[in-house]
This record gives structure tokens, C-alpha cells and sequence, in this order.
């Protein structure tokens, strides 16, 4: 605790400026070697890391410790990539026992947190007005600008930002809070007041000494391959962690805040992994839906749950499939293509990339390639596993992950920083499941909370013309991201994230930055927060029922 209240409190005039300009330049070299998208966010909006650096810079001569997080969080904010990330030094947090979501410029009460606060005035559904005596609208909007310099760049940013007015946390820059927030609110059409006190944890930096994360684990170079690979947004590490049982609108939340959509003719078991249902339309259409959360299975079970499920949906004869995406925060790719393969019936089309040529890709292209040649070694691997975190690890694979290894290689030998476009991973066609897939029409549901793998999983399918797209663009999360990145400071710096490539569609489009636009539609409304999202749920059962040819399309 005397450590980071030490580290908070030290103003920079205790180190030299040439430390601190050590720091600055560092980042700046990691830019300039690690981050894949450099060109293109320069291009698209006139992205500039020298002016960037400047800014930290002058922010070094101000010798204020805020001033200078401020002006970091704003360095790492300005590239407009949600996977590029900051971390500090502190183990503190304040929060409020509920969460907020905004709709048109009105904000709503989606989650209560009873276990921390039993006799919480606030529901559900209530609609905030004003917070400290001022507008909520207003409130937001200084938030943001006082923690991050500058205002949200995307529907996403925004979302995130809302969030962040009931939790704060340390490890994210965000200033903390402490004492009591005087909440005006509406409740259909009574108006209310209510005094709520910041739960506070306070600054204790031992507990942030050796995170699970950084713990060595004996681990196979392929495994390790098909790890590296990893586009869970580090969004989902700080949000709604602990409560997603509880939190219907929470990160990766296995139940959605979607009601039925329709009577319930059958639905999965409490404890699996997914939820799924079968569900009736007014035209006595038996429909299935499947809840995706995230694409991070935490054991190789989860899979086979995950295949169970469709195939039992296949066998009550569901003559479509909805599959709720919201608020999915990614995972892995090898978890995303082993989903895809249970939703094709033929070969499609897999994601390419243009990728940064690191020492890490080169040392994993070496052992790859090592252990492809040792008939021992593989031997061994091929008994420890018999898949990649549901994807198959057969001959096929073997090839794929030899091939990348060996054009990995290729680029380092010419020189090149970043690497000419290449099948992800070197595979180049995802294939259907051998034993299960779902073959009739796929609704896909998505928001602006949908990150990598997210962002990825519809558009395979929509470009492979398996599904329709219905609700808001995704995050546009369009890249793999770097392991944590740490190195010696004393500028509260724990470590710091990137996006080391740039994948594209199988139609040849990037993701990064612009997400993945819907054939269909819709915005939650107001109304959707008022009246338990029975809006939206209309929507999408007429969609439904659109699709199968049971309704006029609407114009």
C-alpha cells in the first residue's frame, strides 16, 4: 500500500526528465515496430505518432501525475482501436451498485447489484435524470473528457464509456471515488431521489504482484501457437467479471437481457455452458435459439456442449436458428472457427492477414517447425491433444500450421516488418464439422459490444451467405492482439497491449475500425429499456417469420 500511494503521490521532478523521455520513446518504438495497423490508421483519419508522442511529451514537462495518465491514456486512445490498451500500477477500484445504458440520449438502470447494496432504492428500468444536482447527458460527457481527453470515436466507445461512470478502476487510469452520489430518477411516472455511497477498494499493489496471467505454464509450441492468436478484448477482463451469472447486461453474460422469444417448447440444461432454447412463433414456426457469450472455451467440454446443443436443435426439426451475439467480447480464433465449422455444410472461405514479423512470431516459427520434424515430439503432441480448442488437429492442421511457420520465416529472411497477406495461421478454408452442423436459415443478432472474434464470426457467415445480420455494427475489433507488454518504469506503467495484424474478411474487406454492418437494423430504444426489450423482441420474432416466408416483409 505505502508503494503505489508513494508511486500516486511522486511528483515527476523525482526522476529525471531523461527517464521519463526513456519511457516515451520506448512506446514510440513499439509503435512503430509492433503495431500492424500504424499505416492504415494513418491513412483513414490522419493518425500521427509523432504528434502523439509531442503530446506526452509536453505533458512529461508538467511534472503532475495525473496530468501525465491523463495524457498517456489519451496517447494509446487516439489510434480509435479498442484493442490497444493501458494498464496501471494500482489495485484500487470504486464502484456503484448498479450499471447504466443509454438509448437517444436517455439513460436507464439495466443492473442492480442487491448482494453489495440489499436495500438499493434503484430498479431496474428506472431512467436517471440528473447525478450531483447535474443532467446525466452532461455528466457522461465531462467523464469522459476529464479521464480520456477527448470524446468517444464510435458507438462502442461510447457504450464502454457509460459503463465506466459506475466503476472505477485503477488499473485503467480511471480516477477514483469515494462518498456519497445523489441520484435523481423516474420511475414511470413517479419521480425519485436517492443518496448512494461509492463502494471503495482501496490502492493494495502486493495483490497485483504475480497475476495467474504471468505464472509460467509448460505449455506445446503448437498450443502455444494457436494461443498467441488470442482477440479477447481486454475489455472483458474489467468489466461485470464476478457477476455475470446475476448481470443479464454484462461482458459475455450467459443469459442474455433478450426475453423468450416466444413459449419455450424445449431448453437446455441450467448447467451447461450455453443456453438454448426452442421456441414457437405466432405462426407456429418451431424455432431454435443459441446464446454465444464469448469464444473462449474454458475446457474442451465446453465445445462438445456447444455441438450437442445444435445437434439437438437439429433433431426437434428447428426450421431456423437466432444466435444472440450481444455483448460478446471475443476469444480465440481456433474457438471461432470450431463454432463456424458447426454452421456450414460445405468448405468456406477462412480470414487472412497482414501480420507484424516479431522475435515472438519467429522463436514460435521455429519451435512450430521443430517439432513438425521431430517424429518423437509429435508423436507426444499428437497424444496429448486431439484438438485445438474444438478445431481438429488432423493432418490438414498439421500442414496449415507448417506452412505458416515456414512463410513467417520467409518474411523474416527479407527484411519484412510486416508480412504480405497470408491465410491466418495458413488455414486457408474452414471445414464443416465432420459429425454436426446446422444447415436451414441463421439469424445472427449483434451490437456494438461485439469484439474480434465477434466481429469475425458473423462475417464469415454472412460472406459465406449462411446467415443474416440483424441489430447494430460491431465494435470493429479487426486484429490479433499482442500478450501483455511490460517493461522497468516509474511512471505507473504495468504493461500495455496492441493490435499486431490486420485480418480481412473472406470478401477481402478489413474489419478494424469499421466493424461489421447489418442486413437488418435496429437500434435499442428507449422503449426497449421501459418495457423489458419486448420491442425488440418483436422484431426479431417478425424477422424471424419474414425469413421463413410466414409474413410480408415490412417496408
Amino acid at each position: 500500500m505505502f508503494l503505489i500511494s508513494l508511486l500516486l503521490s511522486l511528483p515527476l521532478t523525482s526522476s529525471p526528465y531523461q527517464e521519463g523521455l526513456g519511457v516515451i520513446n520506448h512506446l514510440r518504438y513499439q509503435f512503430e515496430t509492433n503495431y500492424a495497423p500504424k499505416s492504415l490508421k494513418e491513412k483513414a483519419f490522419g493518425w500521427n505518432l509523432r504528434e502523439e508522442t509531442k503530446k506526452l511529451k509536453s505533458a512529461l514537462k508538467s511534472e503532475d501525475f495525473q496530468t501525465w495518465r491523463k495524457a498517456l491514456k489519451g496517447f494509446f486512445d487516439s489510434t480509435r482501436d479498442i484493442h490497444v490498451h493501458v494498464s496501471f500500477q494500482s489495485s484500487g477500484f470504486s464502484t456503484l451498485p448498479f450499471q447504466l445504458a443509454e438509448s437517444e440520449g436517455r439513460y436507464f438502470v439495466v443492473y442492480v447489484d442487491k448482494e453489495s447494496c440489499p436495500d438499493c432504492p434503484l430498479q431496474i428500468g428506472d431512467e436517471i435524470l440528473g447525478w450531483n444536482g447535474e443532467a446525466i447527458d452532461e455528466v457522461t460527457h465531462h467523464f469522459f473528457e476529464k479521464e480520456f481527453g477527448r470524446l468517444p470515436f464510435s458507438r462502442s466507445w461510447f457504450e464502454l464509456v457509460v459503463r465506466y461512470l459506475t466503476v472505477r478502476d485503477g488499473e485503467m487510469g480511471v480516477e477514483l471515488q469515494t462518498g456519497d452520489v445523489e441520484i435523481d430518477f423516474i420511475r414511470q411516472e413517479d419521480l425519485g431521489h436517492a443518496t448512494l455511497k461509492w463502494n471503495v477498494s482501496p490502492e493494495f499493489y502486493p495483490q497485483k504482484m504475480v497475476p495467474k496471467s504471468l505464472v509460467a505454464e509448460k505449455r506445446s509450441p503448437l498450443l502455444e501457437l494457436a494461443s498467441i492468436e488470442s482477440s479477447l478484448s481486454p475489455i472483458y477482463t474489467r468489466f461485470d467479471t464476478k457477476q455475470k451469472k446475476k448481470n443479464l447486461f454484462a461482458m459475455a453474460s450467459k443469459i442474455s437481457f433478450l426475453p423468450p422469444l416466444g413459449p419455450i417448447l424445449w431448453q437446455s440444461w441450467e448447467k451447461d455452458p450455453y443456453h438454448a432454447y426452442l421456441f414457437e412463433t405466432p405462426q407456429g414456426a418451431k424455432v431454435g435459439y443459441l446464446r454465444i457469450p464469448h469464444f473462449r472455451f474454458d475446457k474442451e467440454s465446453d465445445f462438445f456442449c456447444l455441438t450437442r446443443l445444435v445437434r439437438k436443435l437439429n433433431e426437434m426439426d428447428a426450421s431456423l436458428l437466432v444466435i444472440d451475439l450481444f455483448h460478446n467480447p471475443g476469444g480465440l480464433a481456433f474457438n471461432m472457427y470450431a463454432s463456424v465449422s458447426l454452421f456450414i455444410d460445405q468448405p468456406v472461405k477462412a480470414l487472412s492477414q497482414w501480420e507484424v514479423i516479431s522475435s515472438l512470431q519467429i522463436q514460435m516459427a521455429m519451435r512450430v517447425k521443430e517439432m513438425l520434424t521431430s517424429p518423437d515430439l509429435f508423436e507426444e503432441e499428437k497424444e496429448q491433444r486431439k484438438s485445438f480448442f474444438g478445431y481438429p488437429a488432423d493432418e490438414r492442421l498439421e500442414k496449415s500450421f507448417s506452412s505458416y511457420a515456414d512463410f513467417v520465416l520467409d518474411q523474416a529472411a527479407k527484411g519484412s516488418k510486416i508480412s504480405e497477406a497470408y491465410p491466418f495461421l495458413g488455414i486457408e478454408e474452414i471445414l464443416p464439422h465432420p459429425k454436426t452442423h446446422f444447415s436451414k436459415p441463421i439469424l445472427i443478432l449483434t451490437d456494438p459490444l461485439d469484439f474480434s472474434c465477434a466481429d469475425f464470426f458473423p462475417a464469415i457467415l454472412k460472406d459465406a451467405g449462411r446467415a443474416t445480420l440483424f441489430g447494430a455494427k460491431t465494435a470493429g475489433a479487426g486484429g490479433a492482439l499482442s500478450p501483455p507488454l511490460s517493461f522497468p518504469n516509474r511512471y505507473g506503467i504495468s504493461s500495455c497491449r496492441m493490435t499486431t495484424s490486420v485480418l480481412t474478411r473472406p470478401n477481402g474487406k478489413i474489419v478494424e475500425g469499421i466493424g461489421i454492418e447489418p442486413d437488418i437494423m435496429y437500434h435499442l430504444t428507449p422503449q426497449d429499456f421501459l418495457e423489458n426489450f419486448e420491442p425488440v423482441r418483436q422484431e426479431i420474432v417478425g424477422v424471424v417469420e419474414e425469413m421463413l416466408g410466414l409474413r410480408a416483409k415490412s417496408e
